[in-house]
């Protein structure tokens, strides 16, 4: 339960951070908080966040990446004449690259979706699987 209430807190602050955002590009608000850069810093520590709670997922670790590098291009000038979105496709195909050899070196295994039967005893059972092995444990609790 602590997890769920820690993510919709996570999920509502990416979008009070994300509105601003929006309403700086679109209606010209002029948010300044705290300092250059403040909002892409947290999103990368939110992403962090995110990373310590549910380990590291591709959108998790992409962000960080992402909102690091842009927060960093308030600081360093020289990587203010860096492309931004051709460097995402790079770092996309590296992390893509690094999740395949991790995978395989943990023996995980990607399990697909489908229905098989098994009998046992005489008695006939429909497995229905999803794709995914993670469990909802609120029930538990």
């Amino acid at each position: 339960m602590k997890k769920k209430i820690n993510a919709v807190i996570l999920g509502a602050l990416i979008i009070v951070i994300g509105l601003g955002l929006l309403g700086n590009g679109l209606f010209d608000w002029q948010l300044k908080l705290f300092f250059p850069g403040w909002w892409a810093l947290a999103l990368a520590v939110l992403c962090i966040v995110m990373i310590v709670n549910y380990g590291p997922e591709p959108w998790n670790v992409l962000g960080t990446c992402i909102f690091a590098f842009l927060f960093a291009r308030y600081y360093i000038p020289a990587l203010e004449s860096v492309n931004l979105w051709a460097s995402l496709g790079g770092c996309v195909v590296i992390y893509a690259g690094v999740q395949i050899i991790t995978d395989a070196c943990r023996g995980k295994k990607r399990v697909t979706a489908g229905k098989t039967t098994v009998t046992k005893d005489g008695e006939t059972v429909v497995i229905e699987v999803t794709g995914t092995d993670k469990t909802d444990d609120s029930e538990n609790k």
